[in-house]
């Protein structure tokens, strides 16, 4: 077959379809009413679609209830490490500070005995400081 047979064969069906649509239609809907008389005649079809739906919505709300209790079990452990975890700060803060305050009071101890020992030479006392705290005598 040549384009312009092909052409002319399209033009037909189309104008054919264009033509007698309405039969076509017709004939559509009367499938479709019959499909649906058949499905629910005996009620039995809708009935069993209905409690597959009623099922499914019931199981899909127990997952949602599930998952927010899943949820609520997490926080909850979430809160309680969090509150562990800053309780936990607060002490090792508190230890850190006792001992600084004991180092501090112990250095100043230190110190006050070392300025009491050497006052009359100051470059030895600040030699002896310099060794006592770790400083850099200069």
């Amino acid at each position: 077959m040549k384009l312009s047979q092909v052409q002319f064969v399209l033009k037909k069906v189309f104008l054919f379809i264009k033509s007698y649509a309405w039969i076509a239609l017709i004939i559509g809907a009367i499938i479709l009413g019959f499909i649906i008389w058949i499905t629910t005649r005996k009620n039995s079809f809708m009935v069993a679609m209905i409690d597959l739906f009623d099922s499914k919505t019931a199981q899909n709300a127990q997952e949602i209830e599930t998952l927010n209790v899943i949820y609520n079990n997490e926080m909850v452990e979430k809160n309680l490490k969090k509150k562990e975890y800053e309780k936990r700060i607060l002490e090792l803060d508190e230890d850190f500070r006792k001992k600084e305050e004991k180092l501090t009071s112990e250095s100043q101890k230190r110190l006050k005995n070392l300025i009491d020992e050497g006052h009359n030479d100051p470059e030895a006392l600040s030699r002896k400081i310099a060794a006592e705290f770790g400083l850099e005598h200069g």
